[in-house]
């Protein structure tokens, strides 16, 4: 029997909501490790400092951007998956 179109847009939304959240996980966790490596070149000196700090806030400005944006369209996604699980429940209900 084919599964009705709500329920697959549904696991749909899930899937794109679960692999940006994964996606946010591993960046942080990455840019964790990141500021343990910047943190060698940032003590090696004024220059060391001045490149790290640099290179620190380029890497910082374009994860902030990314969680941001990605952060607007988790939002975006839980809601219209919450409207698709009520037209889901409605339409079940109407069946009964």
């Amino acid at each position: 029997m084919a599964e009705p179109a709500a329920w697959l847009l549904y696991d749909m939304i899930a899937l794109v909501i679960q692999n940006t959240i994964g996606t946010v996980i591993s960046l942080m966790a990455l840019f964790v490790r990141f500021l343990d490596s910047i943190g060698f070149v940032m003590g090696s000196g004024f220059g060391g400092f001045v490149l790290g700090f640099l290179v620190l806030g380029v890497a910082g400005f374009l994860l902030a951007k990314f969680v941001f944006s990605s952060g607007k369209t988790v939002f975006a996604l839980i809601a219209i998956g919450m409207v698709l699980l009520v037209i889901i429940y409605l339409g079940m209900m109407a069946m009964y």
